[in-house]
């Protein structure tokens, strides 16, 4: 029924049991696809982007050549044991802190947007996307902001969210901005924690304040009218208030 996907709800359950990626001369498991330890995992596929892929393609080539022709034919390619570890090692920390540095410019931009499209909005100054960039008669239109949007009555618009985490320690509610897949924290949450949405359930949400530098986005729920029908109302129950409150006066608020 799912088409071989898990869903979300049930991914989230055991999300932290999943290792993180490595990059080792020793083979390990790779969870998700099953694959044991004494068989190990190599990413091979993108030579021409990945410098772990171009060096397990040279490792490959060095066995080859020894097999197949005298065994000094094997060298440049051949890497020894030692010097793969040392280059796993700066390789590692340049993935890390590339991925870290893309990640950040990336998502305070896609919070820019949204600052500026809810500051537009919220003055009735927001321009529709051209005929054609949507389908107003697709079911998917309800997710984006501009199936709520009218200018003629200016205010905060609606985002189409997902609940990312139902982490019981949290002080807020983490969610996933539909469209332009940012993070946010949804507050206020219900102090009963069986009452706490499961991951992957869709809410409808407005903006309270945005910080791009700091890449911080707190959202409130949107009216309950506008709330999608298959959504559990886990709002009916008590809320807590937390400290994200205070920080609400070092956010840029939208009026």
């Amino acid at each position: 029924a799912t088409g071989g996907v898990v869903p979300k709800k049930y991914f989230d359950e055991v999300r932290h049991m999943l290792n993180p990626s490595i990059i080792s001369t020793t083979p390990g498991p790779h969870a998700i696809m099953g694959i044991h330890e004494e068989s190990g995992y190599a990413r091979i596929t993108s030579p021409l982007r990945r410098a772990e892929d171009l060096i397990n393609h040279w490792q490959i080539k060095a066995q080859l050549l020894a097999e197949h022709t005298s065994s000094r034919d094997k060298q440049p390619w051949y890497w020894s044991r030692e010097a793969a570890e040392a280059t796993a090692t700066k390789i590692y920390y340049a993935l890390v802190n590339t991925s870290k540095f893309s990640s950040i410019c990336t998502e305070s931009w896609a919070h820019t947007l949204l600052q500026r499209m809810e500051y537009l909005a919220r003055r009735g100054k927001l321009e529709h996307p051209p005929p054609g960039f949507y389908d107003p008669k697709s079911p998917y239109y309800q997710d984006t902001p501009w199936a709520y949007y009218n200018p003629q009555k200016p205010g905060p618009l609606v985002w189409t969210a997902t609940v990312d985490n139902r982490s019981e320690l949290r002080p807020f509610i983490s969610l996933v901005i539909d469209n332009i897949a940012i993070r946010a924290m949804l507050v206020p949450r219900p102090i009963d924690q069986e009452k706490l949405p499961f991951a992957g359930t869709k809410v409808r949400v407005q903006v309270i304040g945005v910080e791009p530098h700091r890449q911080m986005l707190i959202v409130k729920l949107a009216p309950e009218e506008l709330q999608p029908a298959e959504t559990p109302r886990f709002w009916d129950s008590k809320h807590a208030v937390n400290y994200l409150t205070s920080e609400l006066s070092h956010l840029q608020l939208l009026p």
